[in-house]
């Protein structure tokens, strides 16, 4: 075989062998893209779902955060008061997904009811959630510690 011959089957080879490796890029590529949206579609249906949720819980806790405080004046009047509030904070707990402790501060930031008895009588005025609260000063606004 001449040299041109061999130097043409070369460059046949190399042609090819280009062809094929641009093929399989083209194609890694294409897959990596359609993964790629695929999966960007999916993680922003998995935020509207968490997005949709989250406001559901927040909304059911503003509603019953607001439904104690409109009750405490009528439940503080009642001769077992404590005992009616701290049933009313346990039934409420029990009731709304991801709120495990609910309590009632007095001015001085001493917890004056709660649904856990154990934290009756301590003080969180140093507390950042009870300092954003007291900072924003408006009750028909729900506070939200990190």
């Amino acid at each position: 075989m001449s040299s041109s011959g061999m130097t043409r089957q070369w460059l046949i080879l190399g042609v090819t062998l280009l062809l094929i490796g641009g093929f399989i890029g083209w194609d890694l590529y294409a897959g990596r893209s359609t993964t790629n949206a695929r999966e960007r579609e999916w993680l922003a249906h998995q935020a509207r779902v968490i997005d949709e949720n989250l406001r559901r819980q927040l909304t059911a806790t503003d509603h019953g955060l607001n439904s104690i405080r409109d009750d405490l004046p009528f439940l503080k009047k009642q001769k077992d008061s404590t005992v009616l509030i701290n049933r009313r904070l346990k039934a409420m707990t029990n009731t709304m997904p991801g709120v495990r402790t609910l309590f009632v501060f007095d001015a001085d930031a001493t917890v004056t009811a709660s649904n856990r008895e154990e934290l009756i009588g301590l003080n969180f005025r140093q507390r950042d959630y009870y300092q954003t609260a007291r900072q924003g000063g408006n009750p028909a606004i729900l506070y939200l510690s990190p």
